[in-house]
């Protein structure tokens, strides 16, 4: 009896032979082996047909087709011929992961019916950027209609009998380069219940002009799938209406900043101007139609740019989050650079997608910092020098040693091993100590984000490698500003910090106890993540036992919107922490008015100059004092206020973002 496969690969293809070869490998490389693979010739002129007689596989078929320039027609072949219970599509020119389907397996259920996930956009010999599919919410039909393709062919694997149901991929020579978007309206208006998978399974060959000469047949064909769909619609409203013409500019800016990016400034400004008429309300429009008004040299080419890969392996939470997510824009938007991101995918929903040109890798391995080591300091390396790495920049007190000229940033104190009595704990900051002092002697430069950080983090080496270390602090979103119209509560204090043991939240936990006979309406509120979970149960502990419970509220991790309304609000800002390199909250605080009391240890001083009231952080007392005496004096409030509002005009991630370009630039050229 014939064996049935679970899977039928449709490949269609023409005259790309050695491409072909490459597709078909990757297919034969899978580890799930149940498939079968119809190559849909359209009466290619090359070896396209020895390929397939080289490989030789019985799951492999070849069938002749002349589809006139329709590649939905030589898809639909595939369609027809099928026998698997689902349908994957892979262009010839693309190719799988070995993984791909083996991961995709387990999703492929009675209850689901399109299962897809994120792709590589390479050239053939290195990732430009990556395309990650979904959301889920995506996946309903006003959304895919209103917001644009939510799937890659070559990333997609459907049940066949939905296929089959909606008539196969639409043939009109209209939505040619828009018939795959206008399969998945089709699919999705048939109730498709899809799953989203945020890993980069597959690569999508991107050819040199590819996008250019091809903008404006693909948003054509674009618009009249969604015309189509968007008259199919019943009951439409207002915002339907408000929704399909702001989509409608969106397909035009899109073509026109393809044609900018060629170069073509002519056709960029027609289609700007399209845009416009359809909806004058989005800045990006102006931005790019002036731009394209403003006459230019020669443009550099992107492979001119110097290529810098970003490890943002050790960015999960606190200042390293807001680091990177602040100068990604600004390094991006440097002409001297080509920005690479690496992530593990569970940081994914700390970052989302990167600012334009910015490209994207996340990786899948188990985490854990044993393992995080090991793959980053031999994993690493290689994957840098497979994507032609000039520089690898760690924004952390350790990376790869064997990367392409490391780079590291110095923000992470070691002196907390002098505070936590913990074994583990002091374990891990000890191989913490010796990445740092490692990483430090073989990079080629260094930032540190204080001068507190590059004394506290030298070792006492040789001045020829601190002098790699360049200062450079840290920078203040333009969002984070003093609004007059808000009213500060009364008594109200507030940390803006993650809990776990340097943060000092206990002493400032004491010193509430001893300011509640003075300031009896006094309450705290705490925001920050829990980071550790044994050191925020002792606080919550402590504040059981000093039946402090109505005076304190831990808020968890809040929006950076929430941050501002809270800064904005308090009465006193605290920062009581014991360590810190620099500390981002306090210019966040100082840059909404707010008055501040602070620690007068490591690097706030410098941070703060003369805008805090400084306190011992291990003297209770006195912190409560420092405390109770801004509670108690609004001239004093007051003042702080405004030096902090002054001093905070100082920080800026647009400086922190250029003086870090140079030195990345600096490091790809020492000796």
């Amino acid at each position: 009896m014939t064996h049935v496969p679970l899977i039928t690969i449709i490949i269609p293809t023409y005259n790309q032979a050695d491409w072909l070869r490459e597709a078909l490998h990757s297919v034969l490389a899978q580890r799930v082996t149940d498939w079968e693979a119809i190559v849909i010739n359209n009466h290619s002129a090359d070896h396209t047909e020895s390929v397939v007689a080289e490989i030789n596989d019985p799951r492999i078929r070849l069938i002749t087709f002349a589809n006139h320039g329709i590649i939905a027609a030589s898809r639909n072949i595939g369609i027809t011929e099928a026998r698997g219970q689902w349908v994957a599509f892979l262009d010839s020119d693309d190719v799988w992961h070995a993984d791909k389907l083996e991961t995709c397996l387990p999703h492929l259920t009675d209850d689901t019916d399109i299962v897809t996930h994120g792709v590589h956009f390479w050239d053939g010999s290195r990732i430009l950027r990556d395309w990650l599919p979904g959301p889920e919410r995506q996946a309903q039909l006003r959304n895919l209609l209103f917001e644009g393709s939510a799937m890659s062919p070559s990333a997609t694997i459907i049940r066949r009998s939905l296929l089959q149901q909606v008539g196969g991929v639409s043939e009109d020579a209209a939505l040619r380069s828009a018939e795959d978007y206008e399969l998945q309206l089709k699919l999705v208006k048939a109730g498709a219940r899809i799953r989203f998978l945020p890993l980069m399974l597959s690569k999508y060959r991107i050819h040199p002009g590819q996008q250019s000469k091809s903008a404006e047949r693909h948003m054509q064909a674009s618009l009249l799938a969604v015309r189509m769909h968007y008259d199919s619609l019943t009951d439409r409203s207002w915002r339907d209406a408000l929704r399909f013409r702001r989509r409608l500019a969106s397909l035009h800016y899109g073509a026109g900043r393809l044609y900018q990016e060629a170069g073509d400034q002519i056709s960029a400004r027609r289609f700007f101007t399209r845009s416009l008429r359809q909806w004058p309300l989005l800045p990006r429009n102006w931005v790019a139609l002036v731009l394209s008004l403003i006459p230019r040299g020669p443009t550099k080419a992107p492979h001119d740019r110097l290529p810098v890969l970003i490890n943002g392996l050790h960015a999960k939470s606190g200042g390293g989050v807001t680091y990177l997510r602040n100068i990604l824009g600004d390094l991006a938007d440097d002409h001297r650079l080509e920005i690479h991101l690496l992530l593990h995918e569970d940081q994914y929903t700390l970052f989302g997608e990167p600012p334009e040109g910015v490209r994207l890798h996340l990786l899948q391995f188990k985490t854990g910092f044993l393992r995080l080591l090991l793959w980053e300091q031999f994993a690493l390396p290689i994957l840098a020098r497979e994507m032609l790495a000039v520089v690898t920049f760690s924004p952390a007190n350790y990376g790869p040693f064997a990367a392409p000229n490391p780079v590291i940033l110095l923000r992470n104190s070691l002196a907390v091993v002098q505070r936590d009595k913990r074994l583990s704990k002091r374990v891990y900051w000890g191989m913490l100590a010796l990445a740092t002092a490692l990483s430090l002697i073989t990079c080629r430069r260094a930032i540190a984000v204080s001068d507190y950080a590059r004394r506290s983090l030298s070792f006492g080496l040789p001045d020829s490698i601190v002098k790699r270390v360049e200062i450079i602090h840290h920078g203040i979103a333009p969002a984070f500003t003093p609004d007059a119209s808000v009213r500060r509560e009364q008594s109200t204090l507030l940390a803006v910090c993650d809990i776990y043991v340097q943060k000092n939240l206990h002493t400032l936990i004491k010193a509430m106890a001893l300011l509640q006979a003075h300031q009896p309406s006094a309450r705290l509120l705490i925001a920050g993540r829990i980071i550790d979970p044994d050191y925020h149960g002792e606080l919550l502990r402590q504040i059981e036992h000093l039946n402090m419970g109505a005076m304190i509220t831990f808020l968890g991790g809040c929006s950076q919107e929430r941050l501002i309304e809270l800064y904005r609000s308090c009465t006193v800002f605290v920062f009581p922490s014991t360590i810190e390199t620099f500390g981002n909250p306090l210019v966040e605080a100082m840059a909404c008015g707010a008055p501040i009391a602070s620690s007068n240890t490591s690097a706030m001083p410098e941070v703060v100059g003369d805008a805090a009231r400084l306190f011992d952080p291990l003297d209770t007392q006195a912190m409560a004092e420092a405390i109770s005496g801004l509670l108690d004096d609004p001239a004093a409030r007051a003042e702080l206020s405004r030096r902090g509002v002054e001093r905070a005009q100082q920080y800026s991630w647009k400086q922190t973002a250029a003086k870090t370009a140079d030195v990345l630039v600096d490091a790809a050229r020492r000796d």
